[in-house]
């Protein structure tokens, strides 16, 4: 009986190895940025109250990936939502994640009216099952960098 319990054992404890493997629940995806625009006295201009506002059905998105601008859609995805938090009124968008471990920079078009444009760029980072967003830069100017940042991801554009 010892003999069996001992080969029982030995099996057990070559074959429990091979049953876990290093497997993760759930992806991590934190590459969400919060997009204000204001006028030039700190008025949000997504409110509708807002003199001058900007129509939240007029707004348009655009990816450039690979050289090629195609517009964004609210749709199943996800890749932008207008947000109402309380009086706050703003735009967050989800950059495309990588498709490999990888850093890689994407490239976001806010069309707010007619020749009103604006541009997002994200530094977006893989590994594993996780992605995150490391450094935001709109037209050109750093806005976040979680280097050097504590807090959320926010780009506040003056009109």
């Amino acid at each position: 009986m010892r003999t069996f319990i001992a080969r029982a054992l030995g099996i057990l404890l070559m074959v429990l190895p091979l049953s876990c493997k290093d497997r993760m629940c759930c992806a991590i995806v934190d590459v969400g940025v919060d997009v204000y625009v204001k006028d030039q006295s700190g008025n949000n201009l997504m409110d509708p109250s807002t003199s001058g506002f900007y129509d939240q059905t007029g707004i348009k998105l655009f990816d450039l990936d690979n050289g090629v601008r195609t517009q964004l859609f609210n749709t199943n995805t996800n890749r932008y939502t207008i947000v109402q938090e309380g009086k706050d009124v703003f735009l967050r968008i989800f950059p495309k994640e990588p498709s490999t471990n990888s850093e890689i920079t994407r490239t976001t078009y806010i069309q707010w009216r007619t020749n009103d444009e604006d541009v997002i760029e994200s530094t977006l980072s893989k590994s594993k099952d996780s992605s995150h967003c490391t450094k935001v830069k709109c037209n050109g100017t750093v806005k976040y960098d979680s280097q050097t940042a504590s807090s959320r991801r926010v780009v506040e554009i003056i009109k």
